[in-house]
């Protein structure tokens, strides 16, 4: 069986992925920035190499396959967590400014 480069990079790919679940679950901004642009490039680098034929050795079109899905289920938790956390900012963030009393002592939606 020949190696297939797009296994490395879905393997890196799903690597990438879980990271940032964990760094999304502990709120880590400063790292989660980071995963996301080595995910954007590794993406990158898998778009390119997706120009290639896949090669028609059962093995490495099986490890494709695995791999892919690998990465769709690290995906499906990211997307999963992030719905998570802009729900519950949704319900906790108030989505219009409190009345406040605007200058000529009136109560006020926007403060104005």
């Amino acid at each position: 069986m020949s190696v297939d480069p797009r296994i490395d990079l879905l393997r890196r790919l799903t690597e990438v992925t879980q990271a940032q679940v964990l760094a999304a679950r502990s709120m880590n901004i400063a790292e989660l920035d980071r995963l996301n642009a080595d995910h954007a490039d590794l993406l990158f680098e898998l778009q390119v190499a997706l120009q290639d034929p896949v090669p028609q050795e059962v093995g490495v079109r099986d490890e494709l396959q695995a791999r892919a899905e690998e990465l769709s289920q690290a995906r499906d938790r990211l997307r999963t967590l992030t719905g998570t956390v802009v729900s519950v900012f949704d319900r906790v963030l108030p989505s219009r400014p409190p009345p406040t009393y605007g200058p000529k002592g009136r109560l006020t939606a926007s403060g104005r």
